[in-house]
């Protein structure tokens, strides 16, 4: 009998960098705290800024963030 090792599937989705940080601008509020899988991100001065892969694509859909140009 013969044991055939299976791989993983490859990942296909594109992620940024870790460690580079993106910003977003709050068109709704100037400051509040946005909790968000067990993690908390501050907003202040309508600027919320993070390198999480996950939060960069929550903000990107959410229409009161608008992500600022580097």
């Amino acid at each position: 009998m013969t044991k055939t090792a299976s791989k993983a599937p490859e990942q296909t989705t594109e992620t940024p960098a870790v460690g580079k940080s993106v910003v977003f601008r709050d068109l709704a509020f100037k400051s509040r705290v946005l909790f968000w899988q067990g993690k908390s991100w501050p907003v202040s001065a309508s600027r919320i800024e993070t390198s999480d892969p996950g939060m960069i694509a929550w903000l990107e859909k959410n229409r009161e963030f608008r992500r600022e140009e580097a």
